[in-house]
This record gives structure tokens, sequence and C-alpha cells, in this order.
């Protein structure tokens, strides 16, 4: 009977370990969106290690790549990250490898929700022939309260909003 128990609860931790690394793999490529805005630009602000960014009409082609996720079940059914940053409207490509202006907004209830600065990485796009942009991105972003790194990679297409 001991021994009985005793495969059952291997069994149980097996297929339990499998299921949460199959969400795991299966929850980074879900849920996320890429878009652009023409004639937009970001307005940012700073207020005691806070930063307050608004999309608005400007000069500029603005970025969104937006990712869902699972969250911690704690606290959050789900945690969406929106990465938000702006280039020239007359590029046909780029290549941001010092970025700035770009920021990584976390919406959730936990620490370093909010906008948090993007603070190394590099971020390339190019403008494809049907009006789309092929996105390479690959920064981290600082939290404002912990400093926690937050690493955003992405590879794919934005479609305009």
């Amino acid at each position: 009977m001991s021994k009985l128990k005793t495969l059952a609860l291997m069994l149980i931790a097996c297929f339990s370990m499998q299921c949460s690394s199959a969400q795991n793999q299966d929850g980074n490529q879900k849920g996320v969106t890429a878009s652009f805005l023409v004639n937009s630009n970001i307005q940012a602000e700073s207020n005691n290690g806070n930063h307050y960014v608004k999309v608005a009409s400007g000069d500029n082609i603005v970025f969104k790549v937006t990712s869902t996720s699972g969250g911690d079940p704690k606290n959050d059914t789900q945690i969406k990250t929106e990465l938000i940053f702006q280039i020239s409207n007359e590029k046909s490509s780029f290549e941001m490898t010092d970025v700035d202006n770009a920021y990584l907004q976390r919406h959730c209830r936990c620490i370093d929700a909010g906008f948090n600065l993007i603070k190394t990485g590099n971020i390339k796009g190019t403008k494809l022939k049907n009006g789309t942009w092929s996105l390479s991105i690959d920064v981290i972003a600082e939290g404002n309260d912990s400093q926690t790194a937050y690493p955003f990679i992405y590879n794919g297409d934005a479609n305009q909003n």
C-alpha cells in the first residue's frame, strides 16, 4: 500500500510539473499584439521617480507592443505589459541601440505597476511593402520601485491602428 501511495504521488508531481512547464512555454507566445499610430508623439513627464506617459498628435510614429501573460495567481489573473516607443515619420527602417523615450507599462496590481523606463536593449524595424512594420525587440526596463530588470522580447509585425 505504501509503495502505491508513493508511486501515485510521484505521478501527480510529474504531471503537475509538465503542465506548469507547458503553460510557461505557451504563455510567452500567446496574447502578443503590435500596432503603430502615425502622426503621433509620446509625451512623458517624470515626478518622484514615476513616469507619466501619453500619446498625442505629432510628427512621429508611435509603436505599442502588448503582451498578456498568466500573472501571479496570488494577486492577479493576468499581467499585461505594453512597450511604447516612437520613431520619426520619415523613416522606412531604424535601429535603436541607445534606447531613449521608450517605456514598458505594467498593468497589474503589483510592484512596479505603471510606466517603467527602458534602460538598455535594441529595437530594429523595417517598413514592409504592405505598410506593416517588421520589428525585432530585445530591451530591458528597470522597475521604478524595485529596480528589478524586466526584459521584453518581440519578433513580429506591427499593423497600423
